[in-house]
């Protein structure tokens, strides 16, 4: 049998080394749990304008208004009726060196981009982050009757002419041209000289390739850039366009021989189309006009309106009847000019 001292001794001895196992445990802690490396930094242009960008909320456009306002009430225009000098500090100018820091990470995009149909198409989803300012600068100028100068206006109002929304570009260009806007530094034609060419080459391209345009739009901008100075070959671009519209407006009301035409609305469209040709050649001998001027008087000769009870041949013109004016074969005017 084990003896008590022997059991005492034991279970003093069993008490030590518990002890001992304890200080070991205590003195070297577990190893923490390894953290995964943090990824490389590398933020590109596109998160960039995602930063650069203000968050839209309704209180965040409330307040670009409002600064807008306030901006443009203060604005001292060096020119009466001329855009004044953006002012360097402040709330609004802080909003506008962020936005234009985001536009010009989108402008970085598109140099990139080789493909011009792909590039219209990249600004037709860009447009839309800018809205909001360029609706708070416009508010702000028509009630204060003052601007100031904004590159992000001019740049979309270029934008717009390039995905040819002409109907917001017109609001945009009315501005530009009343208030004298700057374009943005690397576009070297004047604004009245980019609205009017832009606008008149996309009809002329439409049309001739066997679409249309608006008749109205070409109005507009003829109207808008009245009296601005111009090349006079861009101003004829414009009469050009005006003309082939009236052009294929005239043939369209007498393509089908079974729906008469309203009564003179052929006449009145041949003779707007050569009036518009012949100031088109005033501005620009060799606008390729001689040939259509010919087809056209000849056409508004034989679709001259029926004389009225009360006159005589001579002051109706022919005197034909309008079933004659509106026979297909006397608007022969889909030829066009070899120039």
């Amino acid at each position: 049998m084990t003896s008590p001292a022997a059991r005492h001794r034991q279970y003093h001895e069993g008490l030590r080394a518990a002890a001992r196992a304890e200080a070991v445990a205590v003195s070297v802690p577990p190893e923490p749990p390894r953290a995964a490396p943090p990824p490389p930094f590398a933020v590109s242009l596109d998160e960039v304008a995602q930063f650069a960008r203000p968050l839209r909320s309704l209180a965040a456009d409330h307040q670009r208004t409002v600064l807008a306002h306030a901006a443009a009430a203060a604005a001292m225009p060096a020119t009466p009726g001329r855009a004044a000098a953006r002012p360097e500090d402040g709330p609004d100018a802080s909003d506008y060196q962020l936005l234009l820091a985001a536009l010009g990470a989108d402008i970085s995009r598109l140099r990139d981009i080789q493909s011009i149909e792909q590039r219209i198409a990249l600004k037709r989803d860009l447009v839309g982050a800018y809205d909001d300012h360029v609706r708070a600068a416009l508010d702000a100028a028509r009630a204060e009757g003052k601007a100031l100068e904004d590159e992000i206006v001019s740049t979309m109002l270029i934008w717009h002419l390039d995905i040819g929304d002409y109907a917001y570009a017109l609001v945009l260009a009315e501005h530009v041209l009343r208030f004298g806007l700057a374009l943005p530094a690397y576009v070297r034609r004047a604004a009245p000289t980019l609205i009017a060419e832009e606008v008149a080459t996309a009809a002329l391209k439409a049309l001739g390739t066997g679409g249309t345009f608006d008749l109205g739009t070409i109005d507009a901008v003829i109207s808008l850039t009245d009296g601005e100075d111009m090349p006079d070959i861009v101003r004829a671009k414009l009469f050009k366009a005006r003309a082939k519209i009236l052009m294929a407006m005239a043939a369209a009301l007498t393509a089908d021989p079974a729906v008469s035409a309203p009564a003179g609305a052929v006449h009145g469209a041949l003779a707007a189309a050569l009036a518009a040709c012949q100031r088109a050649m005033q501005l620009d001998g060799a606008a390729g006009l001689k040939k259509d001027i010919e087809r056209l008087t000849s056409a508004i000769s034989r679709n001259a309106p029926p004389a009225g009870p009360e006159s005589g041949p001579d002051s109706a013109g022919t005197g034909e009847s309008e079933s004659q004016a509106d026979d297909p074969a006397d608007t022969d005017l889909s030829g066009d000019d070899a120039a």
